[in-house]
């Protein structure tokens, strides 16, 4: 695999930066419900559900267009669950898919961003910020 698109759950656009240059012949699209992302501040439950109704219709518009989705969907069973956090869910899609190189638009949020990059240097694998356009 060429590259693993990462997409945020506040991304939801097949117009993103994150897309430009995918080819959905050699590149993937990951995404990742994970309780750090769900619960790091408090929001109401009606909205977290919103958001990941979101992601799992943008992951089913892409599915539809032919596009390979590497999807984790939280599940209430912990045992089930492949980790927490994004870092630790990417961590395991990287291990397992091997991906020459992680593609994400600038996140919103500082902390995502520095996981990323902590994944970038524990992975050895090459991270490509894109501006958000």
């Amino acid at each position: 695999m060429r590259n693993l698109v990462v997409v945020l759950g506040d991304q939801l656009n097949q117009d993103s930066a994150a897309f430009d240059g995918f080819d959905k012949s050699q590149d993937a699209v990951w995404m990742a419900e994970v309780e750090e992302e769900a619960t790091h501040v408090w929001c109401h439950k009606l909205r977290i559900a919103f958001f990941f109704s979101a992601m799992r219709h943008f992951r089913d518009q892409l599915l539809e267009k032919g596009i390979s989705v590497d999807y984790h969907q939280m599940t209430r069973y912990p045992a089930e669950d492949s980790g927490r956090s994004l870092a630790e869910v990417l961590r395991n899609s990287v291990n397992r898919m091997r991906p020459e190189k992680l593609v994400v638009v600038m996140p919103g949020d500082c902390r995502v961003l520095k996981s990323l990059q902590q994944q970038e240097e524990a992975l050895r694998i090459e991270l490509d910020v894109r501006p958000d356009n």
